[in-house]
């Protein structure tokens, strides 16, 4: 996070993958799931009071220009996330991964400027707070197969159907 939260705001948005949830502060998103309780977007690890329910007017609209194939609107939210180590930087250069395409976690690990650290790669994408907006679902394993995904394969593989990317089904 840059610099302290002290109140997050929570929001839900439907998705043809079910419901997503989310949570916001003032200087962008913290947290983002495939999931319809906040609870689990492990929000208690920033100690923070939930201040309200409340949908994001830019963040309903970036998700419902995804979801009809402008995949570039995620693009357009600002972050409120950390940037002190290897895994913050795997997560931001995530954001450069177009849709349509995949990359290795060997790639990202490049990518994040330590080439051999393609477990640490893959250890910031297992834990990626913000699902969709940091794309951890266009990592694949070297196999070229969709691999693991935290809110499961299945939706891994619908999200890189809908963005057209190619892998080993």
């Amino acid at each position: 996070m840059n610099g302290s939260i002290s109140e997050l705001m929570i929001g839900r948005s439907g998705s043809p993958f079910g419901t997503l949830s989310y949570a916001y502060s003032r200087r962008g998103l913290v947290a983002m799931g495939f999931t319809d309780r906040p609870d689990g977007l492990h929000l208690a690890t920033y100690g923070v009071k939930i201040t309200s329910d409340k949908d994001s007017d830019q963040v309903q609209t970036a998700l419902l220009e995804y979801f009809s194939g402008r995949f570039t609107a995620l693009d357009e939210l600002e972050l409120d996330l950390p940037n002190t180590n290897f895994y913050d930087t795997c997560r931001r250069k995530l954001r450069d991964v177009k849709a349509g395409t995949t990359i290795s976690y060997s790639g990202l690990a490049t990518l994040a400027g330590r080439p051999n650290a393609y477990r640490s790669a893959a250890t910031a994408c297992s834990s990626n707070p913000v699902a969709l907006v940091v794309p951890c679902h266009r990592v694949l394993p070297s196999s070229g197969n969709v691999g693991k995904y935290g809110f499961g394969t299945e939706v891994k593989a619908g999200l890189l159907k809908l963005e057209g990317a190619h892998f080993i089904d």
